[in-house]
């Protein structure tokens, strides 16, 4: 059905794995996809705003949330980043190198985070890195480079688990839409389902 629906998108698209995909199951749709050297589906697109790399952080094995970048995924990083010389890079990734201060996700995040941070140092011109997994909307500044992610589509994950009857709220969802310039990037997000006229009542 996916693929039936972007079959007639507009726009030019890039998939990702997450941690609930399945790498087999999605190369049996989407055969043929973007894949590095080793199988996994991580790639990057370049364009006159820089180079955009996508990154593979599933971790492999059944019922594997937490996020992962084998020694073989983060040498091809490492030699994208050096490629890309002084050129603008933009990151994506599903799985956070970091916690954010929510124990439900901070459970599942990347792991062997600093083996990915010394991968980015040999990136001459680090713009922005993008991650989702958290289901929150975050800004965050991890080693001196800039993270954002917008919440999901589906479900939030409340700030405060308590505050909520289970482990999911219903906070609305959104899109992001990024407009990159030479110097300057700005982050929108779109809560698409709420867009009722704001009435006033004078008193």
């Amino acid at each position: 059905m996916l693929k039936d629906m972007l079959g007639a998108f507009p726009l030019p698209y890039f998939l990702m794995m997450g941690n609930h995909d399945d790498r087999d199951v999605f190369l049996r749709i989407f055969y043929n996809y973007h894949q590095d050297p080793m199988g996994f589906i991580q790639f990057k697109y370049q364009c006159s705003a820089g180079t955009f790399i996508f990154l593979d952080t599933s971790k492999e094995g059944a019922d594997e949330h937490e996020g992962q970048l084998c020694d073989a995924r983060l040498e091809w990083l490492k030699e994208q980043l050096i490629a890309a010389e002084d050129e603008p890079v933009f990151i994506f990734m599903h799985h956070p190198p970091f916690e954010i201060g929510v124990s439900y996700v901070d459970e599942i995040s990347l792991i062997d985070s600093e083996k990915f941070a010394l991968v980015l140092k040999y990136a001459k011109n680090l713009r922005h890195v993008f991650f989702g997994h958290v289901h929150r909307m975050t800004s965050v500044n991890w080693k001196g480079i800039p993270f954002t992610s917008p919440p999901s589509l589906n479900h939030q994950i409340p700030m405060i688990p308590e505050s909520v009857d289970g482990e999911f709220c219903d906070e609305p969802p959104a899109y992001s839409v990024v407009n990159v310039t030479t110097d300057q990037l700005v982050v929108h997000f779109n809560t698409f389902l709420q867009r009722n006229p704001l009435h006033q009542t004078l008193l």
